[in-house]
């Protein structure tokens, strides 16, 4: 399991009761790094239930901002998306994750996990290329970040976003203060005939906090961040297409 805000209280539980077949990495940028975090207390927590070794904490870059659960089962299956693993990440911010079923699908986040968890090399490693998942009927594939330049796949999501041809869905974070490739493609189709659905970054009408979403009782509430009412939710689908990740 790969997380960037862990804290959520269903989801710790779980994670308690696997003992030492958990695997977890943990980011440990800004204020996730911090003593008093809900991601270091968590990692108290886990290291106890899973080992020492079975638990880690790091960064690539600005961020370890991936965020996947893998289960290596008879028949494999992973959870890959934007989704954080906390009452925010749930309950709070509109995020997507994709459920993946069977060995093929799967085999690309198993070899990232290995990755992340090695660390060193990953950049001049496969997992940054581009990887098909081999579903039945859909046209799939899967690349994970941090990039280099040479293997960066934003300009490609770009390109897939001008070729819609019909409608063009996007649900995007930030969209109005980030430039590049993606922003470009949008806003032309924006402008064009294509018709675009889009969902704003806006103050939800109920700005209440579901009472399912729980921290963990042993994870202080003053050790989370402070919550963030905006659309996270990183979607664009053009014409059939579909890109679901977390660019930061």
């Amino acid at each position: 399991m790969v997380a960037y805000d862990m804290s959520e209280s269903e989801i710790m539980d779980r994670l308690f009761a696997l003992g030492p077949r958990l695997r977890m990495i943990i980011d440990d940028s800004d204020k996730h790094g911090l003593k008093t975090s809900g991601e270091t207390q968590s990692e108290t927590l886990l290291k106890a239930s899973a080992g020492e070794d079975n638990v880690k904490r790091e960064r690539m870059g600005g961020l370890q901002h991936n965020k996947m659960i893998i289960v290596d089962a008879a028949v494999p299956r992973a959870v890959c998306g934007s989704t954080n693993f906390s009452w925010r990440g749930l309950y709070v911010q509109s995020n997507n994750a994709l459920l993946l079923t069977g060995a093929q699908a799967v085999a690309p986040l198993k070899a990232a996990f290995e990755s992340y968890w090695k660390k060193d090399g990953f950049a001049n490693g496969p997992s940054p290329d581009w990887h098909p998942l081999g579903l039945a009927g859909i046209d799939a594939s899967i690349t994970f970040s941090p990039h280099d330049t040479a293997r960066a796949r934003l300009a490609e999501i770009g390109q897939d976003v001008e070729k819609a041809q019909a409608c063009l869905l996007y649900s995007l974070a930030f969209l109005s203060i980030t430039g590049g490739a993606v922003t470009d493609a949008v806003e032309a189709a924006t402008n064009s005939p294509v018709s675009p659905t889009a969902f704003p970054t806006t103050t939800p009408v109920s700005p209440f906090i579901s009472p399912m979403a729980t921290l963990h009782p042993s994870i202080s509430l003053a050790s989370t961040n402070t919550c963030r009412r905006r659309l996270r939710s990183n979607l664009t689908p053009a014409s059939g297409q579909i890109c679901t990740t977390s660019f930061w």
